[in-house]
């Protein structure tokens, strides 16, 4: 658990202001910083749902968010990431993975709108426009 790196994360919040995305999920909460910068970038009418295994992490992120005024547009969930994600409603208009794709399969079906083929644990580190159905499709990984 590292605090986001401000570059990466002025990338990305400099992507959701452009596309305008107003719903926003994160995978992999950590601190709460990353959800901090997404959520300033969503703007006043933007949320962000941010995911973390771990209680701890999320009591911190959810402390952070109060600090800084976001916390009626960041709502922290708490689980194993495939419990938790397969239980969202999409459609998201921006998804932040800061972990979980890069180590194992996505609990997003393939329609998701991720990538042709579904998603792409090897390649996909964040992806606009990303519907989660909860539904237990198949993710399509090549």
């Amino acid at each position: 658990m590292y605090p986001s790196d401000p570059l990466k994360m002025r990338v990305l919040a400099n992507i959701v202001r452009a596309m305008a995305a107003k719903r926003v999920l994160e995978i992999g909460c950590g601190l709460g910083h990353s959800a901090l910068w997404l959520a300033e970038a969503a703007g006043p009418g933007g949320s962000v749902e941010t995911v973390d295994r771990f209680p701890e992490h999320a009591e911190l992120a959810e402390g952070f968010a109060k600090e800084a005024a976001l916390v009626s547009r960041v709502k922290v969930l708490t689980g194993d990431s495939d419990a938790v994600l397969s239980g969202l409603r999409g459609p998201y208009d921006f998804v932040h993975d800061d972990g979980l794709v890069r180590s194992q399969a996505p609990a997003l079906p393939a329609g998701s709108g991720a990538s042709p083929g579904g998603w792409r644990p090897r390649d996909v580190q964040l992806v606009p426009a990303c519907t989660v159905d909860g539904g237990g499709a198949e993710h399509g990984l090549e």
